[in-house]
């Protein structure tokens, strides 16, 4: 318990969001309100020795704490972002990890492989690139590039036990976040397969892939960009959509990312799970393009986040990989 007002807080929150968004070269002016709120929402827990012995934290956000980089909070003392010293996996509520949990119990199980969507390989051409990376590292990648890339195609994929990669434009309705979208390829012209999956039409899927990247813009926010944080506006997202209907874990941003730096990014994602946990291989891929000079500032990696039970990723190997286009 902090005392801090909802409005200075919401405030810190955004003015956070728009330096990170602001400032992708060299020069971060981020960095001072960022230590701020690590002194503010992590300071107290540290004084108190309650992370001494931990490696990963479970964050529960609520309203204008959902749209916070976690992982970009900087400690004052060390001048490390917190994910450099622990993973940090976000949950919808506290009662959600049991029932991820529970949900999870068939971890044992050998997954089928891999769907890479990329409806708009000209539009976004970092996406190409992002997908023939992915098929290098992930054992039985299938692609499905430009007009292959349907809405039919990806809900098959999630009925599957495939990991499910979608490379493409995640569209935010600000005035009904319902309606927010992932973009696709229009397929037979059927109304559910008009390139347009919306939140509405996830929360009434069976999703059983054990992991969802989604590798777009804004995915993992409601309507952060116009509002002040109302209540409410922190649930209905693309990410929660997809956690609702059960995907294990879901790869979600903060705020709209550069194509090349996604395509970077998703590739030290993948390059990381064998062998390791979701969370593990995210954070280590936030810590490896922290380390790139290129794309070393938190607008290139702080917009990805986990939501998930963090289970499910440790059978995942790197060999026979399959290109469909």
């Amino acid at each position: 318990e902090v005392e801090v007002s909802p409005e200075n807080l919401a405030s810190r929150v955004r003015l956070a969001r728009d330096l990170i968004q602001r400032n992708p070269g060299p020069e971060d002016t981020s960095r001072p309100v960022l230590s701020g709120l690590f002194d503010l929402l992590v300071g107290p827990l540290k004084e108190a020795g309650l992370l001494r012995s931990a490696s990963e934290i479970l964050i529960v956000p609520h309203r204008f704490l959902s749209y916070l980089p976690f992982g970009a909070l900087i400690d004052r003392d060390t001048e490390r972002y917190l994910v450099q010293d622990y993973q940090i996996r976000i949950l919808p509520s506290a009662g959600a990890l049991p029932a991820l949990l529970a949900q999870g119990s068939q971890d044992a199980r050998q997954h089928e492989g891999a769907s890479v969507l990329v409806p708009f390989p000209e539009n976004l051409p970092a996406s190409r690139v992002e997908a023939e990376a992915i098929g290098k590292e992930l054992r039985r990648a299938r692609t499905y590039m430009g007009r292959r890339a349907t809405e039919e195609e990806l809900r098959n994929a999630l009925a599957s036990q495939d990991v499910v990669h979608v490379a493409t434009h995640g569209v935010l309705n600000s005035r009904n976040p319902m309606f927010s979208r992932l973009e696709l390829a229009p397929g037979s012209g059927e109304p559910w397969d008009n390139g347009r999956l919306e939140v509405h039409e996830l929360l009434s899927l069976s999703i059983q892939a054990p992991i969802v990247f989604l590798s777009g813009c804004d995915t993992g926010v409601g309507l952060s960009g116009a509002t002040s944080f109302a209540s409410g506006e922190d649930f209905a997202t693309l990410a929660q959509a997809f956690l609702y209907a059960g995907a294990r874990n879901v790869i979600a941003t903060l705020w709209p990312v550069d194509d090349e730096g996604a395509a970077r990014f998703a590739e030290a994602f993948y390059r990381h799970l064998e062998g390791n946990t979701p969370s593990q291989a995210l954070v280590l891929a936030q810590r490896t393009l922290m380390n790139d000079g290129e794309f070393s500032a938190p607008f290139y990696w702080a917009a990805y986040e986990l939501l998930g039970d963090n289970l499910g990723a440790a059978h995942i190997s790197a060999t026979e990989s399959v290109q469909q286009r």
